[in-house]
């Protein structure tokens, strides 16, 4: 994990915060929701829908990795049984 200042822990933490009411209004209202995000100097504006909820759900996970508050799990796949 990469050493982060207490400005961009901060802005982080407002990304995620953000980007977690998004999706509870798509689960609960549906439609379109906006968020702000700011890089450096500029201001990028996403817009989420139901259909890129799982989109929104990995950008949640990366803040999440971001902020060592969830380790990156790797599923393994199954495996078929023979017999």
């Amino acid at each position: 994990m990469l050493s982060l200042t207490p400005e961009q822990i901060a802005e982080i933490q407002a990304q995620l915060a953000e980007a977690k009411a998004a999706r509870h209004i798509l689960l609960t209202q549906g439609g379109v929701v906006k968020t702000m995000t700011r890089a450096r100097d500029s201001i990028q504006e996403t817009q989420w829908s139901p259909a890129k909820l799982s989109d929104l759900e990995r950008y949640i996970a990366e803040l999440e990795r971001q902020l060592g508050l969830c380790p990156s799990i790797v599923r393994a796949r199954s495996r078929r049984v023979m017999f």
